[in-house]
């Protein structure tokens, strides 16, 4: 691949985010996290979670390390099956079966974690900015674990069926509410076919409205959960008939292990309409921090130039000599937004 093939993609990928950071400080964007959300924190691909469950609930008697035979037809049959199928089988020749496979998961999915609570990443950190600063107030995810939460402090609120009703309070008390698709370890995780197989479940029709109405980020997913994918393919036939007055679009964030995986996935997901982001969480995120800050700042002095009658060349040059006289202001931005509260509701 050329240089300049590099650059068409690269160019096109940041221009996607510039395009998602100007809905996002407008309020009109909503995240879904997926697995790989959750691997830079040490978590297992759906990939290794199918072998692992195989492995320790149909033949527990094979010790580490296994034969390399063994593990590669093994690890052949865990690709060959989706993972909620897998769980189903697996359960019901567990002595304890469903609390016995709750247990299993627990302990696997963040396998190489040192048996250490697992820490959130860079990634985490910097959407919790992302939320603080420009919403959005609902995240969904079907990752088990409390990252998301942990990164975003006390005003991350976990939601499950359990207790979906209180979600009003969280948002009158001004936190943000994770919505947790698939349960959480420590309230009723899912992953059998018959727990995802219901799109009635009270919390997907609350997923399948956001979808409908916002543009979504799908990070770290690649659709493979069953029930994600019917939501999303009913969602797409009623949003086509719909399009000229949505005019709304599907991202997809997911690193490509090289670049035929990255051209393969631009093609698979544009049929799919939605358009794909070959870049891992971590740098997502720092990007469309500094495209939303960016767009925050222009939309407030576009907001200063009409409230003062001033031309944007003219307010800027303003903004640099109160940063220069006033060594209080760090940086132009507080300059922006101190202006932005003394003069508004001022009128021409």
């Amino acid at each position: 691949m050329t240089d300049t093939n590099v650059q068409d993609w690269v160019s096109a990928r940041d221009e996607q985010i510039a395009q998602i950071a100007g809905q996002l400080v407008r309020g009109r964007v909503c995240f879904l996290f997926g697995a790989g959300m959750s691997q830079p924190s040490k978590g297992l691909s759906g990939s290794e979670l199918a072998f692992e469950l195989l492995r320790r609930g149909l033949f527990k008697k094979y010790r580490l390390p296994l034969d390399p035979d063994f593990e590669r037809q093994l690890r052949e049959v865990a690709s060959r099956f989706p993972l909620e199928a897998i769980a189903e089988g697996v359960m019901h020749r567990l002595p304890f079966q469903e609390s016995e496979l709750e247990e299993i998961l627990k302990t696997v999915v963040f396998r190489d974690a040192d048996q250490q609570k697992p820490a959130r990443h860079v990634g985490h950190d910097l959407l919790a900015a992302i939320v603080a600063r420009f919403g959005p107030r609902t995240l969904f995810t079907t990752n088990w674990d409390l990252l998301l939460e942990e990164a975003l402090g006390e005003s991350g609120i976990t939601i499950t069926e359990s207790n979906l009703r209180g979600i009003d309070r969280v948002y009158d008390d001004g936190n943000t509410a994770v919505i947790h698709l698939h349960g959480t370890f420590a309230d009723n995780p899912l992953i059998r076919e018959e727990d995802l197989m219901d799109p009635d479940r009270p919390l997907f029709q609350l997923f399948t409205s956001e979808l409908m109405t916002k543009a979504f980020v799908f990070v770290g997913y690649s659709l493979n959960d069953f029930n994600i994918r019917a939501l999303y393919s009913k969602a797409r036939n009623i949003l086509a008939r719909r399009s000229q007055k949505l005019k709304k679009k599907t991202y997809i964030v997911s690193p490509p292990r090289d670049d035929i995986d990255r051209r393969v996935s631009s093609e698979i997901w544009a049929h799919r309409d939605a358009e794909y982001l070959p870049i891992g969480a971590e740098e997502f995120f720092q990007l469309l921090y500094s495209e939303a800050a960016t767009n925050y700042l222009d939309d407030m002095k576009q907001q200063l130039k009409e409230r003062l009658n001033i031309r944007l060349e003219d307010l800027q040059v303003k903004i640099d000599e109160i940063v220069r006289v006033f060594p209080d202001f760090q940086n132009p931005e507080q300059v922006v937004r101190y202006l932005d509260a003394i003069t508004k509701g001022r009128r021409q």
